[in-house]
């Protein structure tokens, strides 16, 4: 389990996501 900071669609930051797979297809960015 990752506690990053995910990208939504819209390239903003999301709630910390608590898992790998960000909602959406996230960018090639590794943990921020």
């Amino acid at each position: 389990m990752f506690e990053v900071r995910a990208f939504d669609s819209s390239g903003n930051f999301s709630d910390p996501a608590h898992i790998g797979i960000a909602v959406d297809p996230a960018p090639p960015t590794a943990s921020r």
